[in-house]
């Protein structure tokens, strides 16, 4: 058997994934080898945090006043997704958007209730601009996505992309919530 730093034998991962393979030894089976994920990993130590990396091209974004964006789909029933931070990242394209209207953000929603939003002045740049939003309280929905919205807004130009990242857990309701 290789040693584990042979990079020849054993390729280096570039993308982990929660299912992803780990090789351990077993403590109390006499030391046995056997496999974990990286999921089963992280509940070990209770770290429940995931985060999801979100695209939102032009065409989304000058939809946005009559279309809602999916960022993170419905978490299932009995679920709720709880929100902890997004941070977004416009990068420019060679026109400006031009927002305007309602709360001056796309709001981050769940179960149509805003959380927080991306605002207007971060998305009207003509140069790339990297925004926290701040996140805010309210009444979660059981098994409910959470949604861009520009409900309210006008927007009639503009290109360049959107990326979220987005950091989040997924609760199960009951008694052990």
């Amino acid at each position: 058997m290789a040693k584990i730093s042979n990079t020849a034998a054993y390729p280096s991962i570039s993308n982990i994934d929660a299912a992803d393979y780990l090789v351990i030894t077993d403590a109390e089976n006499n030391l046995m080898t056997k496999t974990a994920t990286i999921a089963q990993i992280q509940s070990q130590f209770g770290i429940d945090t995931q985060v999801a990396h979100v695209t939102v091209n032009s065409a989304s974004l000058l939809a946005s006043p009559t279309t809602k964006i999916d960022l993170l789909p419905s978490p299932g029933i009995g679920k709720v997704i709880d929100l902890l931070s997004v941070q977004s990242y416009l990068d420019a394209g060679s026109q400006a958007y031009n927002f305007s209207s309602g709360t001056g953000f796309l709001l981050i929603e769940i179960n149509n209730v805003s959380f927080g939003g991306v605002n207007f002045a971060s998305l009207n740049s003509a140069s790339d601009v990297i925004y926290k939003s701040a996140l805010g309280s309210g009444e979660v929905g059981s098994n409910e996505g959470v949604r861009l919205s520009g409900s309210g807004v006008t927007v009639t130009q503009g290109n360049g992309n959107l990326y979220l990242n987005i950091y989040y857990r997924v609760l199960t309701v009951g008694s052990s919530f």
